[in-house]
């Protein structure tokens, strides 16, 4: 299968929506390429299954996604410019 290439802007806008990202909602966070997606809204499992689905027929043009390591309270994902270190 190959996958289109998705403009790294798009990508964060529609994982803002996935993931109800907003100025009002203090669960789920973007700062800076960053999302901190609290567990008691989306459990770990339940945001990387919505970002394999997400993924599963896209790639970033000129950037990647990054899950961080594990965390007590948010799930911490990245979306970077470039290429994994």
């Amino acid at each position: 299968m190959t996958k289109k290439l998705i403009d790294i802007d798009i990508v964060v806008e529609d994982l803002k929506r996935i993931f109800s990202v907003s100025d009002e909602n203090l669960d789920c966070r973007f700062n800076d390429g960053t999302f901190c997606i609290n567990k008691n809204k989306f459990e770990r499992y339940e945001v990387i299954d919505k970002l394999q689905e997400y993924f599963i027929d896209k790639n970033i043009a000129g950037g990647y996604c990054i899950v961080e390591p594990i965390t007590f309270v948010f799930t911490v994902f990245k979306i970077e410019k470039g290429s994994p270190k």
